[in-house]
């Protein structure tokens, strides 16, 4: 399990903040016996869509588009949606002179959603918290968990290995770009993974849209539009209400479908980049991408791409994410 690094990388080493955190206390109390989880059912049956921000703290674009939603007073038309804001302990740490802090408070809260950590006794701010959410999770039909990411670069959907997200992703129009990940490639359960969300032959669906860098102004555009066409999609939202919310013009990127094949786990404390890595960098196979200690890293294969990097990777940490294209972008 990830811990927080105690000498963490200072606020210059990051992009700038253009959004930062709000208050939340409003939003506490819920209506489903737990804290930041809200319910809205519909009269007219349908499906049961579960709408996560914040799974960590100092991502800030799940938060701004599920409070635009509920502060414009929408509600399902059929079906129901739980509007969950997931790790606000970790939220209300946020320090902008050290921003990477408030990721989690102890464990990475998209790492524990397995019953090996959540039947277990271990205990800690995240595994309690998300014992606490797994009703809400277990009620769902359908999952979308918004992110964002350290660096600045395009957005991207993270889809499970699974046919049925993967097919929902190719009706949402932003993010553009389609990152099928690996089974096995995290060091730890998602979300996303959960239960029946990980079951390969089923019709639930859970899918990650990473919306760009996490304090961009661009990111919580991306994140409102994407929270709309999500719901556009299963036909849960007013028609008129939605037009008036989503953003016209939202940053989307091209179009297009890839496979995670690497997640590279740093091995030493002397890891580096061989240069910076923005995201979906092109590299072909025998590229130098980091060195871990006095082993170069390279890239395995062509048509690959840098997905993301972490910066300041510890020893056992997930450090970067590779993928290979295989569709072409559409014209």
């Amino acid at each position: 399990m990830d811990r927080i690094l105690s000498d963490p990388p200072p606020a210059e080493s990051f992009p700038p903040i253009e959004v930062g955190p709000k208050d939340l206390s409003g939003y506490r109390f819920g209506n489903v016996g737990i804290d930041y989880v809200h319910r809205f059912t519909a009269a007219e049956p349908g499906p049961h869509l579960l709408l996560v921000g914040l799974m960590h703290g100092n991502e800030f674009c799940g938060m701004t588009a599920l409070t635009a939603l509920l502060e414009a007073g929408a509600a399902p038309t059929r079906g129901t949606w739980t509007v969950a804001f997931a790790n606000v302990a970790a939220y209300e740490r946020f320090d902008p002179a050290h921003p990477s802090l408030s990721r989690f408070v102890d464990h990475d809260l998209n790492r524990v959603w397995s019953p090996d950590v959540l039947d277990a006794d271990a205990s800690s701010v995240e595994i309690e918290r998300a014992r606490a959410l797994r009703p809400a999770v277990e009620a769902a039909d359908h999952i979308l968990d918004l992110h964002s990411t350290i660096l600045s670069f395009e957005p991207f959907w993270v889809i499970p290995h699974r046919g049925a997200p993967r097919a929902l992703a190719r009706t949402l129009p932003v993010p553009g770009t389609r990152v099928v990940m690996r089974p096995e490639g995290l060091q730890g359960t998602p979300l996303i993974a959960y239960g029946r969300f990980g079951d390969r032959q089923g019709d639930s669906t859970g899918l990650v849209a990473e919306c760009g860098q996490h304090w961009a102004e661009d990111c919580q555009t991306v994140a409102l539009a994407c929270l709309i066409d999500y719901l556009r999609v299963f036909d849960t939202i007013d028609r008129d209400l939605a037009a008036a919310l989503r953003p016209a013009d939202p940053p989307a990127g091209p179009e297009r479908e890839m496979e995670a094949t690497v997640d590279y786990v740093a091995r030493t404390a002397d890891f580096r980049y061989a240069r910076p890595w923005r995201g979906f960098d092109p590299v072909s196979k025998g590229t130098v991408l980091a060195y871990d200690g006095a082993e170069p890293v390279t890239c395995p294969h062509d048509d690959g791409f840098v997905v993301f990097s972490r910066p300041h990777p510890k020893p056992g940490g997930e450090a970067m994410t590779l993928a290979q294209l295989v569709t072409e972008p559409q014209a």
